[in-house]
Order: structure tokens, then sequence, then C-alpha cells
């Protein structure tokens, strides 16, 4: 019986690392949100400017990613991004200076790191997920054990053994069930 209430007590650190490790993952999917933001933010004022530098039609817009659905999934924005920091090397835009390039190499690079924290914080939380369910198991086939013990120590049989019983979580005046 000691032992078992050390075991609950244990598993207190568990389930608040379990819930911690799901929310933090949650809370990563919230920084993605943000760090895409950010960075489609800046590729569209570069995108801005590369329209005011070429007409429409021109070869370079398409070299800029322009026109293309860059939103649509996460490699999209990335190559989007690697794209217009490579043609930024060789191209010069109005009002675009080497510290905006330099801002849109630290985005991507932001964005970029929330798939890295996502799936870490995913898997911290599978993992002690796991180890939750195997103390529970245990924790459940211990309690199972020690009812079986009180069900033969204090049998049902007898009406002395009814508030014992109860103790253990065993009905009173018939056999428990598993």
């Amino acid at each position: 019986m000691t032992q078992l209430g050390a075991d609950l007590k244990g598993m207190s650190q568990y389930t608040g690392g379990a819930l911690e490790a799901s929310v933090d993952s949650t809370l990563d999917t919230g920084s993605e949100a943000k760090a895409k933001k950010a960075l489609l933010a800046k590729i569209h004022y570069i995108h801005s400017k590369a329209k005011i530098k070429y007409p429409n039609g021109h070869p370079a817009l398409a070299e800029y990613g322009i026109g293309a659905n860059i939103d649509a999934k996460r490699a999209a924005l990335e190559a989007a991004a690697d794209t217009v920091l490579n043609k930024l090397k060789t191209d010069t835009l109005p009002k675009i200076t080497a510290q905006q390039s330099k801002d849109l190499g630290d985005s991507l690079k932001a964005y970029r790191q929330t798939a890295v924290d996502q799936k870490t914080g995913k898997g911290d939380a599978v993992d002690l997920k796991t180890q939750l369910g195997a103390m529970v198991d245990s924790l459940a086939a211990r309690r199972r054990q020690l009812q079986h013990a009180a069900d033969g120590e204090y049998p049902y049989t007898d009406p002395a053994s009814a508030g014992m019983r109860k103790k253990f979580d065993l009905p009173p005046d018939r056999p428990p069930n598993a």
C-alpha cells in the first residue's frame, strides 16, 4: 500500500510534464504562425519593389516568385524565400538594402526553426504520455492484486468484513467482478 501511494505521488510529475509538453507543442504551432506571417510580410515587401522595377510580364518577376502561390505549403514558402534571397544577391531593387536581405534570411531561419521545435515538442509529449501510460497500467495491475488479496482476507460471506471491503473498494456482499 505504501509503495502504491508513493508511485501515485511520483506519477504527478509525469502528468504535469506530459501536459506541459502538449501545451508547448501547441505554442510552437502559434510560433510558426507568427514566423510565417513575418516571413510573408518581408517577401511581399520585396515583391512590391520588384514590381516597381520590372514591368508586368518581365521574366525577372517570375524569378522573384511573383505570381506563384507561396503561401500554400511550408516547402513552397521556404523555396520562395530562398529564391528571393538568391535573386537579391545579383539584383538591386529600389529601397531594398543589404539589411532587408539579412532580415529576410533571419525570418526564413526563424520559420524553419519552428518546424524543428514542433517535432521536438510533439515527440516529448508522446514519450511522456507513453511513460505515464505504462505507470498507470502498472498501478492498475497492482491495485487489482491488492484487491484480490483483500478479498481473500475479508471474505464477502462474513458480514463483519463489509467495512474493510469498502475501504478496498470491494463490494461488501459479493465477490469482485475482475
